[in-house]
């Protein structure tokens, strides 16, 4: 489950960078045009760069997950990495639940759900 989780966010860390590509359409079908309307605002650069950091993140996120599947080698704080990646993942998944779920995309949403799931069985 480690591994498919790590894959999966590796997966969506390079979703997001080729996204940037059509940024517009990817924006737009993610449900962050408005949000990145406003960033646009304050700087042009504001929207691509919290892009990247998220793809960053995923990715890193990723690691952790085939570190501790032990596909790669052991990252730092691997237990608390991991515990900590879960946790988000909860808070995520509850915050969503409170969000009117019409207004997401479907493929996007689901590939969220199966993040949480997976890293909930480690």
């Amino acid at each position: 489950m480690l591994k498919i989780g790590g894959i999966l966010n590796i997966i969506i860390a390079i979703a997001h960078i080729v996204g940037l590509f059509w940024a517009k359409q990817f924006f737009e079908n993610t449900g962050a045009k408005e949000g990145m309307i406003a960033l646009r605002q304050i700087h042009y650069t504001l929207p691509y760069t919290l892009t990247i950091i998220v793809s960053i993140v995923f990715f890193v996120f990723g690691l952790y997950g085939l570190s501790a599947a032990e596909k790669i080698r052991k990252l730092p704080f691997l237990k608390l990495g991991i515990f900590t990646i879960a946790t988000i993942y909860i808070f995520r998944g509850i915050g969503e639940q409170t969000y009117n779920l019409s207004s997401i995309n479907t493929f996007h949403f689901f590939c969220k759900k199966a993040n949480i799931f997976i890293y909930l069985m480690c």
